[in-house]
């Protein structure tokens, strides 16, 4: 269901100056990014130990910047949403 964009590794490149700047895993800078943003997010996470566990948990101590946040987003392009097979617009056609 994920097609791998050309802007993809400019974006994880960013994440990755961020979290090495700030001492942070990547995992966490991403979760801080969520969280920095007003609109309801969802993230499904899984651990497979409590390392990991809390790695995910030290991203409400990372706080970024709007420079970060810019930094993140700037090679951004929307994607079509995927996975909704015979949907115009999210609605069935044939209906």
């Amino acid at each position: 269901m994920y097609n791998k964009e050309a802007n993809d590794d400019e974006i994880l490149g960013a994440v990755e100056r961020i979290a090495k700047d700030k001492g942070a895993v990547m995992a966490q800078v991403s979760l801080a990014w969520l969280l920095s943003k007003p609109f309801v997010t969802a993230p499904i996470v899984g651990v497979k130990s409590t390392e990991r566990l809390d790695e995910i948990i030290g991203a409400l101590g990372v706080k970024l910047s709007e420079e970060d946040v810019k930094a993140i987003e700037a090679s951004y392009k929307a994607q079509p949403t995927k996975g909704f097979g015979g949907l115009k617009d999210g609605v069935n056609p044939d209906k």
